[in-house]
């Protein structure tokens, strides 16, 4: 994915604009120099120097306007070529001001000087006010006028002003930079975010927005799942960490979490006080002096929380906060938009009336368990199994009964198998059962169990008479003693519930003897 730049630098585009100003004084200077060295000069000398000096500041601020700006980076050895010469022509105007425009020195330092400081740094500022009181002491000496003096007061002013004006200019343009890249992290955030639908990528998106915006030391994103609140991200001095919990109780995490709210802590000793908190420590054995967290939530669904802390008192502000605030926002939108996707996924998977597997979902399931059976070692057992006369159902009592008899099957399948099992559909009243880690002698049993549950099945018909409950057939093949791919696993189980079904149904294929030996298990 695409990264906005954490540097906060200025733009080719926005040195452009925001020279415009000092450009626009420039040349107004160097038009008034030519002016009026052509109508008011005494002499032929300052005529020329006059129309000469202005000339060329009008090409100078041409060529540094559309060939220097664009080009110059902080360091680069322009830059400081560009800070040279601006100060040599202070230390030039100086020179001919005694046949020029009164206060040109004035008026075209200060100019460069906002400049300098827009476009270079503050480093480069100084040394252009340095450069230019240099200039302005040496270069009459230099053109052989020894009889000029400078007044003490007057680089004392230019240093006093110059140190004011680029300690403004510096803090507005840091803070207008840093607000720049933090609208480009949220448009960022935005747009990478509209473009996933995995939680794992989400986590990855809102990790680099708070790397980007915030001077944190630490950070996490933790998901609430009961009691706990789980941090699938959890950032701490340069390291990342794994398998992190968080209660709820007496915690900070808990108090974002159980008043839906966000909270900032400047000084976390105190305010923990202040709030009725004590301290506790995950990661780094070290506490937080800064804290920040909100929840992300959105209408439909309560998600978790975001942190940010600092182990340096008030490194945070509200503007950080609401930053906070709009990624925890937009976060949950993508998240909200993550788990319908998801939602929609697994709805695809399954059939809609008993929620198992749908055929393609649990041959792939299957495909995959047998997989990684195969690397680990360990046993699968598939059971294959039919409702018997179940088309007598369906005629006697209609298809709402025989609705209720497929979903109590499915009640029952679960009620005896594992989390980790697979159930699925494989067609009408016909369904299969993967049983991983479990051996034959444990799928009969598994099988058994079943079909007695399903005896106990309460069913009604339209008049509240009680419906016989239906039987079972099943059959068992077992990886990787019988098969060892899926196809002809299923093909297996599916030929032994038939030889269930031919011994005269509600009977289990092969029996439990088959097992009992100790080469079964």
């Amino acid at each position: 994915m695409t990264r906005p730049s954490s540097q906060l630098t200025l733009t080719d585009a926005q040195k452009r604009r925001l020279s415009l100003p000092g450009i626009f004084v420039g040349v107004t200077l160097c038009f008034g120099m030519i002016l009026y060295g052509w109508f008011f000069a005494q002499t032929e000398s300052a005529r020329l120097l006059n129309i000469f000096s202005g000339f060329f500041g009008v090409i100078y601020t041409i060529v540094f306007f559309y060939f220097l700006l664009p080009g110059s980076r902080p360091g680069r050895i322009d830059e400081w070529l560009f800070v040279l010469a601006n100060g040599i022509i202070v230390g030039w105007v100086y020179y001919i001001e005694p046949v020029s425009l009164p206060n040109m020195t004035l008026l075209l330092l200060y100019t460069l000087l906002l400049m300098v400081a827009v476009v270079t740094n503050r480093v480069a500022t100084y040394a252009f006010i340095g450069f230019a009181l240099i200039s302005i002491a040496l270069l009459p000496r230099w053109m052989g006028e020894t009889s000029r003096t400078i007044q003490w007061t007057f680089p004392v002013m230019v240093i006093l002003i110059g140190i004011a004006t680029n300690e403004i200019v510096v803090t507005l343009k840091r803070n207008v930079l840093t607000q720049i890249n933090r609208l480009e992290t949220v448009n960022h955030m935005t747009r990478n975010l509209a473009s996933s639908i995995e939680t794992s990528n989400l986590v990855d998106i809102m990790s680099f927005a708070i790397q980007t915006a915030f001077q944190a030391d630490t950070y996490y994103v933790g998901f609430l799942e009961g009691s706990i609140v789980k941090l699938d991200l959890f950032y701490d001095e340069g390291r990342f960490y794994d398998g992190l919990e968080v209660e709820l109780k007496d915690s900070l995490t808990g108090w974002v979490v159980q008043h839906r709210q966000p909270l900032l802590l400047r000084n976390v000793p105190q305010d923990l006080s202040r709030i009725g908190l004590r301290t506790s420590l995950i990661g780094s054995p070290k506490i937080s002096l800064s804290w920040m967290g909100v929840p992300v939530y959105s209408s439909d669904n309560f998600f978790g929380i975001v942190a940010v802390a600092s182990y340096t008192q008030n490194a945070f502000n509200r503007n950080d906060l609401e930053l906070l605030e709009n990624f925890a926002r937009q976060s949950a939108t993508a998240l909200d938009n993550a788990r319908h996707h998801e939602e929609a996924v697994e709805r695809s998977r399954l059939d809609s009336l008993t929620n198992t597997l749908n055929h393609g979902s649990f041959i792939q399931s299957l495909q995959d368990s047998l997989r990684q059976a195969h690397e680990e070692g360990w046993p699968v057992s598939l059971i294959m199994l039919d409702i018997d006369y179940f088309k007598k159902y369906n005629d006697t009592y209609g298809h709402l009964i025989g609705d209720q008899v497929l979903i109590g099957l499915t009640g029952a399948i679960r009620e005896h198998i594992k989390n980790t099992d697979l159930v699925g559909r494989w067609g009408g009243e016909e369904f299969v059962i993967a049983l991983l880690h479990s051996n034959g002698a444990q799928a009969v049993r598994v099988a058994q169990r079943i079909r007695l549950t399903l005896q106990e099945l309460h069913l009604l018909d339209r008049n509240d008479e009680i419906i016989p409950p239906p039987t079972i057939s099943q059959g068992i093949a077992v990886f990787p003693q019988d098969c060892d791919q899926a196809y002809p696993m299923i093909d297996l189980a599916d030929q032994r519930l038939y030889i269930a079904k031919a011994r005269g149904r509600d009977q289990i294929e092969p029996t439990q003897d088959i097992w009992d030996s100790p080469a079964a298990d």
